[in-house]
């Protein structure tokens, strides 16, 4: 970590090398994610991953793009020294960096055109001289404004900014005490009511109420098939004559019951499984609407990583269907019950009254049944989250995961997440069973005690046996119907939890909604305040980032934010971009609070280029349009967004040209192409206010200098700010 520059801010932070980086690097800023790497599983990678390893063969690719100028020096010093006596291969756009390298590889449209030392391709003046030359006039330039002005590409109010945010506040980091907090606001989740899902779904309610009425139908056949069930049996003990005529009635009847309880099964099951699939959508369309509406630091929170919540999603919201895929059973068993309970008081009061005794012992026992399945649910939830987000970080991150050949340690940690919830599952089978088993014997110690008091109620003449038979039958199907409800409690239990873990994620509260339609609609020039701006992130209260900044902005003129990995650059856009609220004083755009404003109207006149850039898994075409939502560009502007980022030729070579998926997080481009798709993006949007984070970090030389000079020109007539770490793109 000495070698890459960041010992020191590592050791700044409370948990020191222990500090949890967050989902994909989130709580650290490019430099710092560069230097030491970005997986909150594993706090090693990058370029101190790499040169810990000790690797008989290096490669680097671009590997200190991200650093500002006294860390790229520094640690540039450090990857020379770890060549020596090791293979190394080195993508460059820096061509700087390469200049002591053996042998130097120039690559044009995918073919080798030069190849030599460097002292041999400046003696040639091919392809590399005329890129070396390109940038050294750009460095000269530099110096000579760094000369004229006595600074290093930046203002002196640059400066008094920079100072005013340091290295340490600028580091972001999870802090095991709010860790502890967070797991203690997970153990206080309250299940759902049933109530509350039914509501939920109110817009279905007539097909419930069908539904409901089917269940009735469904359930009250099994009562009537019990006495007709009895009846056919004293049917049998009748003469052969009066037999013959009496079967064929007595058939007929339970074809008609048949008949019936199919149609009651098929409109319940139709019904309830219409609310059910209803349900499943709703509870999507929200969740999801309400993760978009989230600020930035809802994601930054690590209850909310990318594996939990699409599980949420995925997963948990099929599970609450359950509650009406179940329900026709649930409703049918208890019109069942209640039918069976009538029969029996009717033709056998007395006997019925015995019986009724043990059916408090059956509920009972699936009671229990259901509260220790749910108590086991939710304790296993929690670690099958974990498991799940090891899982989704080594697939999005499986280039790096098969680069450091850590399969294994992947496997073994996703297995580690898995072995509690296995263990409890194996102590809670043995319960689980005898309780189930428990339940289910009942009803057979019940028809034993309704034989044994039936014949002594016969005996004394206080019943008939064709009575006992009628309710014996009753009390059979009734057990067996409570019996059923007991092999639902798992899906019962598992809708209940998805229910309130989705809830929760609906009803989750935002300061900052972007989905709102309230707020100031207007045309803004570009002229931005920060008034003794105080900030620091939800996630860590206690690091300030920002301490009484003052930063003003004319309209249409460009200013340089300058500093080193980490000291608040990005901050400061992100709350421009109003990701975030600061926690003390105000930030104005052409003298509005940006409160004030319509979130979406102020978003869609700044436009951002990150250094990181994003694209979306669809076509160069959409990519480039996205976040036009007023009106969608013709061919010709696409094209010329396209030119002025210089990806355009480029574009026109692929076989399906503007058409062409990018794929995955644009895996299909490299990081040159990905991130002059998203210039382009940003040009096209014509925006009043336009902010560039080490726009051209990943750009070749050539390309860099056209991409700066379309940039130069696209800043004109509107507000830019610029964060660099390479101070010659801000000399201008």
């Amino acid at each position: 970590m000495f070698w890459v520059n960041a010992s020191d801010f590592i050791k700044q932070l409370p948990d020191g090398y222990g500090t949890r980086v967050g989902d994909r690097g989130i709580q650290l800023s490019g430099g710092q994610k560069q230097r030491i790497g970005g997986q909150q599983t594993c706090p090693f990678p990058a370029i101190a991953r790499a040169i810990i390893k000790n690797p008989r063969i290096l490669l680097l690719d671009e590997a200190t793009s991200a650093l500002d100028s006294e860390s790229e020096s520094m640690v540039q010093e450090a990857l020379e020294k770890a060549q020596l006596g090791r293979t190394t291969i080195i993508v460059a756009h820096r061509l700087s960096t390469i200049r002591n390298v053996d042998q130097i590889f120039v690559f044009k449209h995918g073919e080798i055109v030069e190849q030599g030392t460097h002292d041999e391709l400046m003696l040639k003046k091919g392809v590399f001289y005329e890129m070396i030359e390109a940038q050294v006039v750009r460095q000269e330039k530099k110096e000579d404004d760094q000369e004229s002005d006595g600074s290093e590409g930046s203002s002196p109010s640059d400066h008094r900014k920079a100072s005013k945010i340091s290295e340490k506040s600028g580091t972001s980091f999870v802090s095991s005490v709010g860790k502890m907090k967070i797991q203690e606001e997970d153990a206080q989740a309250k299940p759902a009511s049933m109530s509350k899902v039914f509501y939920f779904n109110r817009d279905k309610w007539g097909y419930f109420i069908l539904g409901l009425l089917g269940c009735i139908i469904f359930g009250i056949m099994t009562p009537l098939f019990a006495l007709l069930y009895a009846q056919i049996i004293e049917v049998y003990s009748k003469p052969i004559d009066q037999m013959k005529s009496e079967v064929v009635f007595w058939c007929g009847a339970f074809i008609v019951i048949g008949l019936l309880h199919a149609t009651g099964f098929f409109i319940s099951a139709n019904s309830l499984g219409r609310c059910g699939e209803s349900l499943t959508k709703k509870l999507r369309f929200e969740a999801f609407r309400n993760i978009l509406r989230q600020d930035v630091g809802f994601f930054d929170d690590i209850r909310h990583g990318t594996g939990k919540l699409c599980t949420r999603l995925a997963t948990d919201a099929p599970n609450v269907r359950y509650v009406f895929t179940r329900l026709p059973s649930v409703i049918s068993s208890a019109v069942t019950i209640t039918g069976a309970l009538i029969i029996g008081f009717i033709f056998g009061w007395q006997l019925a009254l015995v019986l009724t005794a043990v059916v408090p012992l059956i509920i009972g026992s699936g009671y229990f049944e259901m509260r220790m399945q749910y108590g086991k649910k939710m304790r296993n939830i929690k670690l099958l989250e974990e498991a799940g987000k090891v899982a989704s970080q080594a697939v999005e991150h499986i280039r790096t995961v098969h680069a450091l050949n850590r399969q294994e340690k992947f496997h073994s940690m996703y297995c580690e997440y898995l072995k509690e919830p296995h263990r409890e599952n194996m102590r809670q089978a043995h319960i689980y069973a005898g309780v189930f088993a428990f339940s289910q014997s009942l009803i057979f110690f019940m028809y034993a005690l309704a034989f044994w008091i039936g014949t002594i109620f016969v005996n004394n003449k206080q019943m008939l046996p064709a009575d006992v038979y009628r309710v014996f039958f009753a009390f059979m199907f009734c057990g067996q119907m409570v019996g059923n409800i007991s092999s639902f409690i798992p899906d019962v239990i598992k809708a209940r939890i998805a229910a309130s873990l989705l809830f929760h994620l609906i009803e989750y509260p935002t300061e900052i909604d972007s989905l709102s339609e309230e707020g100031i609609m207007k045309k803004v020039s570009g002229h931005v305040l920060f008034r003794n701006v105080f900030f620091n992130y939800p996630t860590r209260s206690h690091a300030k980032v920002l301490r009484a900044l003052n930063l003003e902005v004319k309209p249409g003129t460009t200013v340089a934010l300058v500093g080193k990995s980490g000291c608040g650059k990005s901050t400061v856009m992100a709350l421009l971009e109003r990701f975030y609220n600061p926690r003390k004083g105000v930030i104005m755009v052409d003298g509005e609070n940006i409160r004030n404003f319509n979130i979406r109207n102020l978003r869609e006149q700044i436009c951002i280029v990150s250094q990181e850039p994003t694209l979306f898994d669809c076509s160069i075409r959409e990519n480039i349009c996205y976040g036009l939502e007023s009106k969608r560009p013709s061919y010709v502007e696409i094209v010329h967004a396209a030119k002025m980022a210089n990806i355009h030729n480029f574009i026109v070579s692929l076989p399906a040209g503007y058409d062409t998926r990018v794929g995955d997080k644009g895996t299909q481009l490299s990081g040159g192409q990905k991130q002059r798709i998203a210039i382009a993006r940003a040009l096209i949007r014509n925006p009043p206010v336009l902010l560039l984070d080490e726009a051209t970090s990943a750009l070749d030389a050539e390309s860099e200098k056209v991409v700066q000079d379309a940039l130069e020109v696209a800043k004109q007539g509107r507000t830019c700010i610029v964060i660099a770490h390479r101070l010659s793109t801000v000399q201008k």
